[in-house]
């Protein structure tokens, strides 16, 4: 590729063919680095940020040290702002290695665009204790927690498909709240790292 652009970002394969056989290599991904600007509609960072990943092209964590890895069906797509992270819905993920969990109070945001996971389930985030989910493993398509081993906790609200939502959850020691778009949808009582 010559003259790499942000819209190139993502997986790439390559199959090779002879008269006997074919075989497609493995993924490899291609993060683009940009120059970091506020385009019209940005946000300025918060007082207190920890990590911060905004997509465009990459899984560079602009605020703090912690570049997340993608895996499997990953890829880029075009987002709120700029370029975002796409998952398949089923084997796609991001890992962030050694990042660790941040005691309340917290705050965590995301702009979705929910597609209907096919499996069971769609998680934005998770530990292997707990996780946020944007679609619970019950098909309610409901946003919530799961404590493995405990419970399933949904906020009673799913995120429209095919449409930019943003949503924010604030857990402090008397629980976690959801915000829809900055208004309060839901608390539960309810708290995890």
């Amino acid at each position: 590729l010559a003259a790499v652009q942000l819209t190139n970002a993502g997986r790439y394969t390559v199959t090779v063919t002879n008269s006997y056989a074919s075989i497609t290599s493995s993924p490899a991904f291609l993060a683009v680095i940009a120059p970091l600007t506020n385009t019209p509609g940005s946000a300025v960072a918060p007082a207190g940020l920890v990590d911060w990943w905004p997509a465009d092209g990459n899984t560079k964590d602009i605020f703090g040290s912690y570049d997340a890895t993608p895996y499997n069906g990953f890829s880029y797509a075009p987002g709120k702002q700029g370029i975002a992270f796409h998952f398949d819905g089923s084997t796609s993920y991001l890992t962030v290695p050694g990042a660790a969990s941040i005691p309340v109070p917290w705050t965590v945001c995301w702009w979705v665009k929910r597609q209907d996971a096919p499996g069971t389930g769609a998680a934005l985030l998770g530990d292997g204790t707990y996780e946020l989910k944007l679609e619970q493993y019950n098909g309610t398509r409901q946003v919530g927690l799961t404590q493995f081993g405990v419970g399933d906790y949904s906020f009673g609200y799913a995120a429209p498909a095919g449409v930019w939502t943003h949503l924010t959850l604030v857990g402090t020691s008397a629980g976690t709240s959801l915000y829809v778009n900055s208004i309060l949808q839901a608390s539960l009582t309810n708290s995890l790292p």
